[in-house]
């Protein structure tokens, strides 16, 4: 499950990516060290490395493009809280609840990614959305097979248009989103995450990235109202070559349900996602 703006606004990869990077990387490392290469006993993690992402031009549209990413996760662990900084989750804390819960409670920040007016044809002279940050809260409990996620975010989004005669908007959104993930070796190197998936949109967050507030030549207008916006599955898996050296590759089908679905916006209600990643464990 994974929460942040990306191309669908759903967060189905990036949170169980992380999860499944950072787990397959210690794991492995800690099972060669404890066959002979010693414990390294450190309560830090540090992996750096970098490929590309395959997205939607945009929420709903019907073509895709190809990103680079990095891949940058930190996190420091003390008795009671984890600090982490991590480019897909964002900055921010964990808190590890009481022992019997085994559950964490997590909240932080992360940058925002908006929708350009130019990214295709059909959005000329629509809104060009710009979200610079979201400020997130998240709970996860560990169930006897997988993960149970849920996340509420909140993401202020500006409408800003080109023609003077439009007038520019501020949205308050709010996401609150739900997932199950499930990881778990099919070799000693290899290693298979699984994920499913769905999310709701408040009022603001349905009318400025699905609804149109001013009708253009191919586009009618459409007022959404705030609903379930998509459902989505995951698929990853993690090789590694060595202790220290690995490979991720991910793919993610989101589908669009509501609102989201019948806004004159989108073109496409499947939208996929794909991307593949080298790091390195330090």
């Amino acid at each position: 499950m994974k929460l942040q703006m990306r191309a669908t606004g759903t967060l189905c990869m990036s949170i169980m990516f992380t999860c499944v990077l950072i787990f397959s990387a210690t794991s492995y490392a800690d099972d060669n060290e404890s066959e002979g290469h010693g414990a390294s006993g450190r309560n830090w993690v540090l992996l750096i490395g970098g490929g590309a992402e395959v997205h939607p031009k945009y929420i709903g549209a019907d073509e895709v493009e190809i990103s680079p990413i990095p891949a940058i996760i930190a996190r420091y662990n003390t008795q009671y809280i984890d600090f982490f900084i991590d480019v897909e989750q964002g900055a921010g804390l964990s808190f590890k609840l009481p022992q019997y819960t085994s559950a964490s409670l997590s909240t932080g920040i992360n940058l925002g990614r908006g929708r350009s007016n130019t990214a295709m044809s059909v959005l000329r002279r629509t809104a060009e959305l710009e979200m610079s940050y979201l400020l997130f809260g998240r709970l996860d409990i560990p169930l006897p097979l997988g993960t149970l996620g849920a996340q509420l975010s909140y993401i202020p989004i500006s409408a800003d248009y080109d023609e003077a005669e439009f007038k520019d908007k501020d949205y308050d959104g709010i996401l609150t989103e739900f997932g199950w993930d499930v990881e778990f070796w099919l070799r000693e190197n290899l290693r298979l995450g699984t994920g499913i998936g769905m999310s709701f949109a408040n009022d603001d967050y349905a009318k400025a990235v699905y609804g149109v507030e001013y009708e253009t030549e191919r586009l009618k207008k459409f007022d959404p109202i705030h609903g379930m916006q998509n459902l989505d599955m995951s698929l990853e898996l993690i090789y590694m070559f060595n202790q220290r050296f690995g490979t991720a590759m991910m793919t993610e089908i989101s589908y669009l349900v509501g609102d989201a679905a019948d806004s004159p916006l989108t073109r496409q209600e499947v939208q996929p996602f794909g991307g593949l990643f080298m790091f390195y464990n330090f």
